[in-house]
């Protein structure tokens, strides 16, 4: 704008002093003499004509430079406005999707503040980069995204939210790249993440580490720490009484019971161990009762789990009763999961 004023001020300048020059060359060199205004009041000065012409021709202009100047001055600032908004929108869509926090912007313009007030209620979600021109500007951000999404390992910046970095410790975590006890120790994540990280702890970490942080303890890491009793390489020794002490620290239903019975059957645990802590655990909850009948099974007792299940009816524990039929006809090849539906 700042241009067109001094473009419009030099040509304006230009026409009035030609207009002025062609009155006086070409039409009259004359004077308008003495003027007298309100009575005498006031005089104006003896002028030639070209110069009294061009007086209220240079107000004219004078106002309308003003005008210029002054809407200019508004137009400028509005432009400003704008610039910044579109900055913050720019920002708004970026903290979308980085999901960080984005109801804090405020915004001059009417038009960027219902798109920005808009975004900021949607979230957006990504799933490719293509469509889009090399030359955007969250091109980058959005790559990086979709390359986070597929399980990949980045780098992840330090002001790029916890959401990315998130998705980025989640994958170094699926490829074992993480550090699981460094991932617990910091703020601001997803419990999933901390449940995530705590269960990968359980298969490597050893059992004062993992009570450090029971706060996270949940079946599927109890499951990796029970598996590791007795192994010979990345093992975990565990007295009875705290398998039990761990277990009652969760909500069991009978499948729970039935899978960790699953899960320890493959595991280096002694025969006596889980004898002793599935019958502790049915003795404590009718749930569990049906796992220490598995778990007797696999260790081939039929006997006893005949005599556990006599006194139930008929209608009680009918896939037990032909497992062990099934059993005794020398079906060496059973696979008691079957019979045991989780």
């Amino acid at each position: 704008m700042k241009m067109y004023i001094k473009r419009y001020s030099f040509f304006a300048m230009f026409f009035l002093v030609l207009v002025g020059w062609a009155i006086y060359t070409f039409v009259t060199q004359s004077s308008t003499g003495t003027i007298e205004i309100y009575n005498g009041q006031y005089t104006l000065p003896d002028l030639p004509i070209a110069i009294a012409i061009m007086i209220p021709a240079v107000a004219l202009f004078l106002f309308s430079l003003g005008h210029l100047m002054f809407y200019g001055m508004i137009n400028y600032f509005h432009e400003k406005a704008e610039e910044r908004d579109l900055k913050k929108l720019e920002n708004t869509i970026e903290m979308n999707l980085k999901r960080k926090e984005t109801s804090s912007i405020q915004y001059k313009t009417s038009q960027y503040r219902d798109i920005g007030e808009l975004i900021t209620l949607l979230k957006l979600q990504i799933n490719s980069a293509d469509g889009l021109s090399k030359k955007n500007i969250f091109r980058p951000l959005i790559e990086k995204i979709v390359a986070l999404q597929n399980g990949e390992i980045v780098e992840v910046e330090s002001g790029s939210g916890f959401h990315l970095k998130e998705l980025n410790r989640r994958n170094a975590l699926q490829f074992g790249d993480g550090n699981p006890e460094e991932i617990i120790m910091e703020h601001g994540y997803s419990d999933k993440l901390y449940i995530q990280a705590f269960n990968r702890l359980c298969r490597t970490a050893s059992l004062q580490t993992i009570e450090k942080y029971d706060k996270w303890l949940n079946i599927e890491g109890l499951f990796n720490i029970l598996s590791r009793v007795d192994e010979e390489e990345n093992g975990i020794t565990l007295t009875l009484d705290k398998a039990l002490e761990l277990v009652e620290k969760l909500n069991f239903s009978k499948e729970n019971y039935l899978k960790m019975a699953s899960v320890v059957k493959d595991s280096n645990m002694s025969p006596d161990f889980r004898i002793d802590f599935f019958k502790q655990l049915s003795d404590k909850h009718e749930d569990a009762f049906e796992s220490y009948l598995y778990t007797l099974l696999h260790l081939e007792m039929t006997g006893e789990v005949e005599e556990l299940i006599r006194d139930h009816g008929n209608s009680e524990f009918n896939h037990i009763r032909a497992y062990i039929i099934l059993k005794q006809t020398d079906h060496t090849l059973l696979d008691i999961d079957f019979f045991f539906k989780r």
